[in-house]
């Protein structure tokens, strides 16, 4: 059997004729990098399914509790909108840089503005 540059392959069932289960697995750098391979003989079908469910359960227990998917609160009330914000459909704010800007957050207190200008150097 030959197997390409896989993350993951599943195989119900493999003829060996010669006693042996002959693996090649072929690609560049961490292409053939292997983490595991689960072979059990047809004889122990229900166990190896066993064992398989609970290897699929315990990594998704695992990774559904080490990442948690945190939304940032966003700042700033949510503000009236001038007529010019609202034809626009957006409000313009300026912060300062030492304060980060998250995807939600809204202007606080003194950040509005009607026109943003800035500068900056060729390639920045």
């Amino acid at each position: 059997m030959r197997v390409p540059g896989f993350g993951y392959l599943w195989v119900d069932d493999v003829a060996v004729r010669d006693g042996q289960l002959n693996l090649e697995f072929s690609g560049e750098n961490w292409a053939g990098a292997v983490s595991a391979i689960v072979a059990y003989p047809e004889t122990k079908v229900a166990q190896g399914r066993r064992f398989l469910d609970f290897v699929k359960a315990r990594r998704r227990f695992h990774f559904d509790n080490y990442f948690k998917r945190t939304l940032h609160p966003p700042t700033g009330e949510m503000p009236g909108l001038t007529d010019a914000e609202r034809s626009r459909g957006f409000t313009v704010f300026a912060r300062d840089w030492m304060r980060d800007v998250f995807y939600n957050d809204r202007p606080v207190s003194g950040e509005r503005l009607e026109k943003l200008t800035t500068s900056a150097f060729a390639g920045e």
